[in-house]
Order: structure tokens, then C-alpha cells, then sequence
């Protein structure tokens, strides 16, 4: 946005930086006008005059940092150009590309986080944003001599740990089983070597998540915390306050305060619902595998054939990326970040057995419509890509 007047174009950068600033460190929730114009000492109705309202504001910031994460992407053929061809370059490549946006670009990743919540508001910026990984996959695919499916399903792993790399429960150890999975990737979609050992950082994680389990909610606490999990299946992380909770349950909302204090409170019981909403998912398992891997495929089937990406995908980043962002709730976002794969193992005809490999496709599986989300990819291509993905559960 240009303007002829110096001091309006600096005061509409200012609220441009101010609320890329704000969504990126404290969420989407929290980017009000009266917010966003006290952290440029403005007023508020500055916000209305330079950009019409709160919403073109967002909407402007989500697509300068998509113009941002285009120039990201464009310069990594530089990286690409430097490690070896075959299934070793294809292999650190993808292992690159999350550790940089991760840790290099946290802010632009906290942002593309925030937007993969809720596309459908800000179409604009979405679009580009895709178009950028797009571009980034193209050049990967090229680089490596990837077929186009193989290209769409890395690009699918990326788009998820874009947003779940973003954990700081256990960095040192978080990244080790990131590279745990693309050893594994490599071995199952690009000619890689197999696994000699099973992935010990795995393990641990689970061991160590085991031990910090928490206890369970009271049932009042319980009950209260599955109406504010519904509160943002049905409406988003932003609209959930202490009144919605208190409607979703039936209660007034002194009750729900008098078990969660505050809207974090709020967030962090909805974070416990939805990993117990996870273990509950498990465990309801028809009695014959082959049942359980034919159902849980038509319904993989039917989400991706959706309009749009499936609304407890975008919600569980919006809950993940909340948590993420308090180190008091770090726990529970490793939880939600790491109970990825439960019901993928379905899909494994020995699943039990291959929790990385059940991990792998639920990453791939829940984020395969954002990665093939492009106007101009097939119905076709979708379903390539899906049926690459889901040979992993086959026999060896």
C-alpha cells in the first residue's frame, strides 16, 4: 500500500510491522485494533483510516510476510545447488528446509502457522503463500528428479512440521526424531537405505511423555474443557472466552472460571481434551485390522476430496501453536505434536510395530490438502499423491 503523504505511509508500515509482530508472538486472538495501534502509539481509528478496518490490516500483514516467505523459498536453490544428487541430497534438503523456517524465519513460521488455521479468512495471502511452496517443491522436484507425487508428499511433511517444529518442549532431542523421519522418508519414497536400528529419539519421547502424563481433569474440569475443544471445532480459537465455554457446557461462566481463571486456562484445558479426544480416537479400533485400515482409508479419502482443508486439522495447529508459544504449556504441545499417528496406525498392517512409520503418515495425511491445496492441481493429482502415500501401509 502507497500513499503520497510520508507520515501516513510510516504510521501504515508501523501498523503493518505491529501486527505481523503481535500474531506472530501471541496469536491471532490477540491482534485487536485497540492492541495493535497501542504498540505503535497510535490511536486506534488510525487503523480504520489506513487500512479500512482490523480485518484488511491482518490481511495486509499475512500477505507482505507470504511476499517475504516467497523470497525465502526462491533463495534455496543456492542450498540445493551444494549437496549431492539422489536420494542422500533429496534427503537433507527436506531436513534443511524445516530446521531453516523453523529456527531462521520463527516469525514468518508463526505467521504461516497462524494462516493455515484459518485460509478461508484470508484468501489473498493463502493463495500466495501457496503458490511460494509451490515454487520451493517445484525446485526440490527438479533438483532431485522427483517424481510429481513424490514432490507432493514431501512437500505435505513440510507443511506439517512447519507448524509442529515450532516446539521448543525438548529442541535437542525434538530434532533428532525430526531427522529420524526423514531417514524414514527417505527409505520408503526415495530409494534411501533402510533403517539398521529402531529410532531411539522416538522412543524417548514417548518415554518421556509417559512419565510427565497428567493426571486427569475432575469431571466437572473435564466437561468444561471438551465445551471449549468444541467452542474451537466449531469457531475457532479466537472465539473462545469464558461465556462461549460456559454456553457450549451449560454452566455460567463463574463456574467456568472457578475451574480455568483465565482464557489461557481455557487453552490449555481445550490442549488436554484434544489429546485425550487422541487416546480415546486409538483406542476405538474395529476388531479386524483389515476393517480398521478400510475405514480409516475411506475416511482419508473422503477429507481430501473436501472443499476445504479438514476443519480439526486447521483447529488442532491453531490449539498446537497457542500451546507452543507458553513454556508453561510446552508439555502439552509435545503432546499434541508427538500423539500424530495413533490412528494412522490403522493404515499399517502391523502398526504397532512401526510407530514411526504410523507418525510419518499421519503427518503426510493430515496435511496433504494443504499441500495440494493449488487451484490448478488435479483431482488426479491428489489422489497420486495419496495412494504414494498410503503403499507405506502395505506388506514389505
Amino acid at each position: 500500500m502507497h500513499d503520497q503523504n510520508p507520515q501516513r505511509t510510516v504510521t501504515i508500515e508501523r501498523l503493518l510491522s505491529a501486527a505481523a509482530g503481535i500474531v506472530a508472538m501471541e496469536g491471532l486472538a490477540q491482534a485487536s485494533a485497540r492492541r495493535i495501534a497501542a504498540a505503535c502509539g497510535v490511536a486506534p481509528s488510525a487503523v480504520n483510516y489506513s487500512f479500512g478496518g482490523l480485518d484488511a490490516l491482518l490481511a495486509a500483514a499475512f500477505s507482505e510476510a507470504a511476499g517475504r516467505a516467497r523470497v525465502w523459498a526462491a533463495n534455496q536453490s543456492e542450498a540445493f545447488a551444494r549437496l549431492p544428487d539422489g536420494p542422500a541430497g533429496a534427503r537433507a534438503a527436506l531436513e534443511h528446509l524445516v530446521l531453516d523456517w523453523t529456527a531462521g524465519e520463527r516469525a514468518l513460521a508463526c505467521l504461516h502457522a497462524e494462516l493455515s488455521a484459518c485460509p478461508e479468512r484470508y484468501p489473498d495471502a493463502a493463495a500466495t503463500w501457496a503458490d511460494a511452496w509451490g515454487g520451493l517443491f517445484d525446485a526440490v522436484s527438479a533438483r532431485f528428479d522427483l517424481s510429481e507425487a513424490t514432490a507432493d508428499i514431501m512437500r505435505a511433511l513440510f507443511e506439517s512440521e512447519a507448524v509442529y517444529h515450532l516446539s521448543e518442549w525438548a529442541p535437542p532431542l525434538e530434532r533428532l526424531v525430526w531427522r529420524e523421519h526423514c531417514d524414514r522418508f527417505a527409505a520408503l519414497w526415495l530409494g534411501g537405505p533402510p533403517a539398521t536400528a529402531a529410532p531411539p529419539g522416538l522412543a524417548r519421547v514417548a518415554a518421556l511423555l509417559h512419565a510427565q502424563r497428567p493426571d486427569p481433569l475432575p469431571l466437572a474440569a473435564a466437561r468444561i474443557a471438551e465445551a471449549a475443544l468444541g467452542v474451537i471445532d466449531r469457531e475457532g480459537l479466537e472465539a473462545l472466552t469464558h461465556r462461549a465455554v460456559a454456553a457450549a457446557a451449560g454452566l455460567t461462566s463463574g463456574a467456568v472460571a472457578y475451574h480455568f481463571r483465565t482464557a489461557p486456562d481455557l487453552v490449555a484445558a481445550a490442549a488436554l481434551a484434544q489429546h485425550a479426544r487422541s487416546v480415546r480416537d486409538m483406542s476405538e479400533t474395529p476388531a479386524e485390522a483389515a476393517d480398521a485400515r478400510a475405514l480409516t482409508r475411506e475416511a482419508v479419502q473422503q477429507a481430501l476430496r473436501g472443499a476445504s482443508a479438514p476443519s480439526g486439522v486447521r483447529q488442532r495447529r491453531a490449539l498446537f501453536i497457542a500451546a507452543a508459544r507458553r513454556p508453561d504449556l510446552a508439555t502439552i504441545a509435545a503432546r499434541m505434536r508427538f500423539s500424530h499417528g495413533g490412528t494412522a496406525r490403522r493404515l499399517l498392517t502391523d502398526g504397532e510395530a512401526r510407530p514411526l512409520d504410523a507418525s510419518l503418515l499421519s503427518r503426510i495425511v493430515s496435511a496433504l490438502w494443504l499441500a495440494t491445496a493449488n487451484h490448478e492441481i488435479s483431482a488426479a493429482r491428489r489422489q497420486a499423491a495419496l495412494d504414494l502415500v498410503l503403499t507405506a501401509g502395505e506388506p514389505a
